[in-house]
């Protein structure tokens, strides 16, 4: 009985375990987006480096998105709804603050709203790859 038990948890343990890790594809844009259930939060470096690192669907090339990505990204009402896990929060792009290196662009995903964050302050962090 303890094996049966033992041996039907691992498989719903395995289950879970593949749906934490899924993706959304973005036909419109060409793009895949991380659809994760763990919240990644940190700064701006290790963000970039949790993205670079991932390796998902099969796919090791995944980065974070520019702020226009995430802008239409958070725009896109239809797409939104296909993530299982996707949150309202403000998001890190890969792009550089222009006028000041120790700040990078953050998006806020319930509107698109940009800004200027320290890159050393912590913000949400999802991860996306060019789907060709």
């Amino acid at each position: 009985m303890l094996k049966k038990f033992a041996a039907v948890f691992l498989l719903f343990s395995a289950i879970a375990m593949s749906a934490q890790e899924s993706y959304v594809v973005d036909k419109k844009h060409d793009l895949m987006w991380q659809d994760s259930d763990e919240k990644v939060i940190d700064i701006w470096k290790m963000a970039r480096s949790h993205c670079s690192q991932l390796t998902l669907g099969g796919y090791d090339n995944w980065r974070l998105p520019t702020k226009w990505e995430l802008v239409e990204l958070s725009k896109d009402n239809e797409l939104k709804q296909t993530f299982k896990h996707m949150k309202h929060n403000v998001f890190w792009s890969s792009d550089d603050d222009p006028k000041d290196h120790y700040n990078a662009i953050t998006v806020y995903s319930g509107n698109g709203f940009i800004s200027n964050s320290d890159k050393c302050e912590e913000y949400a962090t999802i991860c996306v790859r060019t789907n060709r």
